[in-house]
């Protein structure tokens, strides 16, 4: 704010326009490396999407879904 009293000349209607854009500027500039790392962050979150998925694209599922399935074991084994 102090480089307001250097634009106490000028006109209302100037101030109007430059001040929000210094406000801007101002909110901006220290925001710019958390938007890298967010844009970082997002990018390896999607990469780890996509290689999730991929472990979807290789299932195979038989068109004759009348086929038993053999179950994942063959019982209950008693100890």
């Amino acid at each position: 704010m102090g480089h307001l009293a250097h634009y106490a000349n000028l006109p209302a209607s100037w101030l109007k326009v430059k001040v929000p854009w210094m406000i801007e500027q101002a909110i901006t500039a220290p925001l710019n490396p958390l938007r890298a790392s967010i844009d970082a962050l997002s990018a390896r979150v999607e990469l780890k999407s996509r290689d999730f998925a991929s472990l979807f694209e290789t299932v195979e599922i038989p068109d004759d879904l009348s086929v038993e399935v053999p179950p994942a074991t063959t019982g209950d084994d008693i100890m």
